[in-house]
């Protein structure tokens, strides 16, 4: 049942305890800076003769730096560090993107820093398990049901966390038989999944389980059926409590589940639908007229720079990952306005006002770092035929980009099919085989995707087999578009 509880504890406690618990990675200067590209084949790991991004992480010690290049990073499994270090994409430059397959994860589990970085895996698992780790200006999206990101005792600011899957949760704080003491600021966690939950502190085995999220400047929103905000307990004597102050969720979408779950509010909370630029793709940086801007807590612990890389506080600190900038005044115009427009006003605290992220009414001028911007829907790529061939344990696909995009398409395209179980009868996904794809504008590539043992089965006992390309992509304006096409898969015998 979703509920709001009455305050107990005061929210500026919550965040002070999660705070003090979960301190920023000191700057120290490093031992050592190690360089990855997405080519990247080097054995020093040094600006000349950069390596791998997994090379460059796993073999760095304590106090390196990791410098991750632009670029599109497919990863066929996960990685973790090894020492507390900082991880990150090159300032002023579009955010790296690491593309996650298999069932590996980016694991922090000693105290690092990760920053200016975008962790995606189109299905499956999430991307990201930290451990008293720092994230800023991150960007994480999975369409698995698991936590897109599950953190424990961390810092996490400035940064944007999206889980499409059904029954996912965005940000995950989870705490079986231990402490964790979580702070977010200035983040912007979305679930659009049906049970789909933003942000959960889930505590479990007894009460020495006690997870706390102190939430300042947050903007949380859940998918239907499912939770903004939810404390979530086994009734074990275990305790959740998630502390809320200056953030954004819809009215009746906090939740407690099971004894000792407790949600407390600061105030400064509203309810008012946040003015997205283009939710639908993704795009969860603020239009012109949503009630999140200049409606934060002014603080130095929120950090000097948003998720593009714009001053934080421009006016009054906004809610949310981004900070809205205004377009630039033209002669005899005045310059757009960060507080008005169509994004209404609402409730605050929780009460009137809708549950999900209205469309934005006007095109915004708040284009990512470096990004161009654009007002022509992103087409995604297509399929140039459905009729597929496998050979020897490759399946080649032709992959267009439509003329016009701005930048590149990039993305992942993964192969399914559908198999019937012998004994029960009934069917399960197959997957096949997945592979990453960067293509230019107007242009189209040849994709070879390694099938899988599974799939070399299934392919070897029968003629063809029908299946489905999903191509997830992107544009070089951080527009997205996820394409499905049923294809006819033969095998070509030697």
């Amino acid at each position: 049942m979703l509920t709001s509880h009455t305050p107990r504890l005061s929210v500026a406690a919550l965040v002070g305890a999660a705070m003090a618990a979960a301190t920023l990675a000191p700057c120290a200067s490093a031992a050592a800076q190690r360089y990855a590209t997405a080519a990247g084949f080097g054995t020093t790991c040094s600006s000349a003769d950069p390596c791998g991004v997994i090379e460059a992480v796993q073999a760095a010690g304590a106090g390196d730096e990791v410098i991750i290049k632009p670029g599109d990073y497919p990863l066929p499994g996960g990685f973790t560090d090894t020492a507390p270090i900082t991880i990150h994409g090159v300032a002023g430059k579009p955010r790296p993107r690491l593309f996650f397959s298999g069932k590996g994860v980016l694991l922090l589990d000693d105290g690092s820093t990760l920053r200016h970085i975008e962790l995606v895996r189109p299905t499956g698992n999430g991307v990201i398990s930290a451990k008293n780790a720092t994230l800023d200006q991150v960007i994480a999206r999975s369409g698995g049901y698991t936590a897109t990101a599950d953190v424990q005792n961390s810092t996490i600011r400035n940064s944007i966390f999206e889980a499409s899957g059904d029954g996912g949760r965005a940000l995950l704080a989870e705490a079986i038989g231990v402490g964790n003491n979580t702070a977010l600021r200035n983040v912007t966690a979305i679930a659009t999944g049906a049970g789909a939950v933003a942000v959960e502190a889930s505590a479990s085995s007894g009460a020495g389980g006690n997870a706390l999220i102190g939430a300042t400047n947050v903007i949380a929103r859940g998918g239907p059926g499912g939770a903004s905000f939810q404390a979530r307990t086994d009734s074990s004597g275990a305790q959740a409590t998630i502390g809320l102050g200056h953030s954004n969720y819809g009215a009746g979408t906090l939740s407690t589940v099971g004894t000792n779950a407790t949600t407390t509010s600061g105030g400064g909370n509203q309810s008012a639908p946040v003015v997205f630029v283009d939710a639908a793709a993704g795009d969860y940086r603020q239009a012109p007229g949503s009630p999140t801007i200049d409606a934060g807590l002014d603080d130095l612990k929120n950090g000097a720079l948003d998720v593009d890389g714009d001053p934080r506080t421009i006016g009054t600190t906004d809610i949310g990952a981004d900070e809205f900038v205004s377009a630039p005044a033209t002669p005899g115009t005045p310059a757009t306005s960060g507080t008005g427009g169509s994004g209404g006003t609402g409730g605050t605290d929780g009460t009137g006002g809708g549950a999900n992220p209205a469309p934005a009414s006007a095109p915004s001028t708040n284009a990512p770092l470096n990004m161009p911007a654009s007002s022509t829907p992103f087409a995604g790529v297509t399929l140039v035929s459905t009729r597929l061939i496998m050979a020897g344990r490759f399946i080649t696909l032709k992959l267009s980009c439509p003329t016009g995009t701005v930048g590149r398409c990039s993305g992942r395209t993964t192969l399914s099919t559908r198999a019937r179980r012998s004994r029960s009868g009934a069917t399960r996904q197959v997957r096949l085989g997945g592979a990453a794809f960067s293509i230019e504008a107007g242009k189209h590539v040849r994709v070879s995707v390694r099938v899988s043992r599974a799939g070399r089965q299934l392919l070897e006992g029968t003629r063809r087999l029908r299946g489905r390309a999903t191509n997830t992509a992107r544009d070089g304006a951080g527009k997205s578009k996820t394409a499905v096409a049923a294809v006819t898969i033969r095998s070509r015998r030697r």
